[in-house]
């Protein structure tokens, strides 16, 4: 499985600076210029960080019973 992270709240520059922090690394698997940044887990898992921020969902979409109602 491979995961492709995008943040809601910062630009990607700052997800990645954000990671480091928690011990990931950049990676290099010679993926050229691209707009994405691949990183690996402190466990060597690799994962991509994509450029565009997407926005949050709705509060109702994480709501307890699920159903999409308010809490």
């Amino acid at each position: 499985m491979h995961f492709d992270l995008n943040p809601t709240d910062r630009d990607q520059a700052a997800e990645v600076e954000r990671l480091i922090g928690l011990g990931a690394t950049r990676v290099d698997i010679g993926q050229g210029d691209v707009s994405w940044v691949v990183m690996a887990d402190p466990g060597g898992t690799m994962f991509c960080v994509m450029r565009g921020v997407v926005p949050p969902e709705p509060a109702a979409f994480h709501s307890a019973d699920g159903a999409g109602g308010t809490t």
